[in-house]
């Protein structure tokens, strides 16, 4: 993978990852675009058909990581469907979109209840079977896969990696595991008493970490087959549980850990973990960082994130 790559979402969570990995390699010429504007990174809403054409126009990448997301229920369908419905028709618009490859983050959300939800450990999640997403962010992330590889008819190059639960440095505390430690960093310096707030914790998950699934996306770029989805898994299971006390075991205080019946609303699917091996025979990809490893960094990187002046 060389030439002129497109990273939407750069200043997200997987953008950011996204970013470092291109970084590191050669004959890379890298342009960033999210919302915010920030250093380096060009400004743009996807969802504005006029904006996405002008964007490629400037950009004419060869390579395309549409990491823009979001978990605001509010903004679901136009940050993963219409974002990527002008991506993709402003990519139609360049004088040779065949060549233009188009990497799409998937989620496991996807999968919902038909990833084997109850009864003993279900087998590993592939990608054949079929999808029963149970949450609103689970339906927008099929839909935007679901439109992304009809672009193919469309004489479009476009691959999916699903991606599992995400972990590592830059985790928000929008999602579970950012939120512990968040919460453990915040206590660490005397800003918050010392209970954890959590919501269930008997959930089991496939968890990856961020920076194998930057690598994992990138070589999908260079390595998988235009109009296939990739599972970007680990195939193994931990429960929310042993993670949280995994993350509290690296705290410098003893805290205690309180359930919020709040955070315990709605469905959920309570277990799912991926078969990789599809990715694995396409390009070679197997994660490489442990989860306890990606715990620590989760909660080292929260505890530099706190504001100078709580310190």
């Amino acid at each position: 993978m060389t030439g002129a790559v497109l990273v939407t979402g750069s200043a997200g969570f997987l953008g950011d990852a996204l970013t470092a990995r291109l970084h590191s390699l050669p004959g890379i010429r890298l342009l960033r675009t999210d919302l915010r504007p920030a250093p380096g990174v060009i400004p743009c809403d996807l969802a504005d058909p006029d904006a996405a054409r002008r964007l490629l126009r400037r950009a004419r990448p060869g390579v395309v990581f549409h990491a823009a997301g979001t978990v605001r229920r509010d903004a679901l369908w136009r940050s993963h469907v219409d974002s990527t419905v002008c991506l993709l028709d402003a990519v139609r618009a360049l004088p040779d979109p065949a060549s233009v490859r188009i990497v799409i983050p998937g989620s496991s959300a996807e999968y919902g209840l038909a990833g084997g939800d109850g009864g003993p450990r279900s087998p590993r999640t592939r990608e054949t079977d079929p999808a029963e997403p149970i949450t609103p962010y689970g339906v927008s992330k099929l839909a935007q896969t679901l439109i992304a590889l009809s672009y193919r008819h469309r004489g479009l190059d476009v691959r999916v990696g699903r991606i599992f639960n995400i972990l590592g440095p830059g985790m928000p505390e929008t999602l579970s595991l950012g939120s512990f430690a968040r919460q453990i960093a915040r206590i660490e310096r005397g800003l918050q008493t010392p209970r954890l707030t959590v919501g269930r914790l008997s959930a089991e998950r496939d968890y990856v970490h961020v920076a194998d699934v930057a690598r994992a996306l990138c070589l999908i770029a260079s390595r998988g087959r235009s109009g296939e989805a990739y599972n970007v898994c680990s195939g193994r299971l931990h429960s929310m549980r042993e993670l949280l006390d995994a993350m509290l075991a690296f705290a410098t205080r003893r805290i205690a850990v309180v359930q919020d019946p709040v955070r315990m609303r709605g469905p959920e699917v309570r277990r799912i973990a991926g078969d990789g091996r599809k990715l694995a025979a396409a390009t070679g990809w197997r994660p490489r960082i442990a989860v306890d490893a990606a715990l620590r960094e989760t909660l080292d990187w929260h505890r530099r994130a706190l504001p100078a002046a709580a310190a």
